[in-house]
C-alpha cells in the first residue's frame, strides 16, 4: 500500500521480488521434485503434460503477475487507481506466497509422498494472504474480498483462456 502511495525508498521493488520469488520456487523445485510428486498424480488422472509446466515454471509465476493485474483491476475498482498500482500490489502478493509455497515444499521434503503432497496442498491456504492484501489495501470487509478474489480468479482463468484459444488459432492457421 505505502509503495502505491509514493513511499518507495524503503521498500523492494516488487518486480525484483517477484524474479527472486520465480527464481526461488524454480530452485526448490529441483532439489524437492515438488512438481514430479504432482506430476505422477496427475498422470494417473489423465492431467496436462506437467513436464511443460515444471520446465516453464518461471515463466508462468511471472505471466500470472500482469494476468492477475487485470482481473484485480477489472474487480476491484478504486477512483483513481490505475493498471500500475494493480501490478505493484499483485506483484508483491504473488511474490509472497510463491516464497511461502517453496518454503513449504523445503519443509516437507524429509516425508514420505503422501504427507509431502498434503502438506503441499495446504499451500492453498495462502491465497488467503491474498484476501488479507486486499483487505488491507482496499478496505473492504473478509468476506467481500474472498467474493471477489474468487471472482477475480474467474476473471484471469478467462483471460488465460482467450489468450490460449488466440495463440492456439493463430498457430494453426500459420
Amino acid at each position: 500500500m505505502a509503495f502505491v502511495e509514493g513511499n518507495r525508498f524503503r521498500y523492494m521493488n516488487p518486480f525484483r521480488l517477484l524474479l527472486i520469488s520465480a527464481t526461488l520456487a524454480v530452485i526448490v523445485d529441483a532439489i524437492t521434485g515438488s512438481s514430479e510428486l504432482i506430476g505422477a498424480i496427475a498422470v494417473r488422472t489423465e492431467g496436462p503434460n506437467l513436464n511443460q509446466i515444471r520446465d516453464n515454471m518461471d515463466l508462468i509465476i511471472i505471466a500470472m503477475v500482469p494476468l492477475f493485474a487485470l482481473g484485480t483491476f477489472l474487480v476491484f475498482r478504486k477512483p483513481k487507481w490505475n493498471y500500475a498500482e494493480h501490478l505493484a500490489i499483485n506483484a508483491y502478493g504473488l511474490s509472497t506466497i510463491t516464497i511461502f509455497g517453496a518454503l513449504l515444499s523445503l519443509l516437507a521434503m524429509p516425508f514420505s509422498d503422501q504427507v509431502r503432497l498434503s502438506i503441499e496442498a495446504s499451500s492453498q491456504f495462502l491465497n488467503l494472504f491474498m484476501v488479507y492484501l486486499f483487505v488491507k489495501t482496499w478496505d473492504y470487509g473478509w468476506i467481500k474480498s474472498f467474493l471477489l478474489l474468487v471472482l477475480t480468479y474467474f476473471v484471469t482463468i478467462f483471460a488465460v483462456a482467450v489468450f490460449v484459444f488466440i495463440s492456439v488459432f493463430i498457430k494453426k492457421m500459420i
